[in-house]
């Protein structure tokens, strides 16, 4: 059974980290948490794309500059913690945090 993240949590997991997330498949992710409202995100097709996003109880909505918006929750269960879109369905899992920006990101 996943736990839901909740705010304390996901405050000390994001701001100012940088996530590596397995989409399957050999797809992955990379998304840095720069402030508590600003992020960006390396795409599995390599493009970047930058977005402000904010904290919610359980938590977070994000709004992608010139693209979509989307609300996410990250579930943890042992060993693991999955990223969870608005509609219930996992989407990637949490390979590597690092804190600060080791991704190197918006570059």
């Amino acid at each position: 059974m996943m736990i839901t993240l909740e705010k304390p949590v996901l405050a000390a997991l994001l701001v100012n980290a940088t996530h590596e997330i397995d989409m399957g498949d050999g797809r992955q992710a990379t998304i840095y948490y720069e402030t508590d409202c600003l992020a960006h995100m390396r795409r599995p097709d390599g493009a970047v794309m930058t977005g402000d996003w904010s904290l919610l109880d359980d938590g977070y909505a994000i709004e992608w500059r010139g693209g979509p918006s989307a609300t996410w929750t990250l579930k943890a269960d042992t060993g693991r913690i999955g990223y969870v879109d608005g509609q219930g369905d996992l989407r990637g899992t949490v390979k590597s945090i690092a804190f600060g920006n080791s991704a190197n990101l918006p570059g």
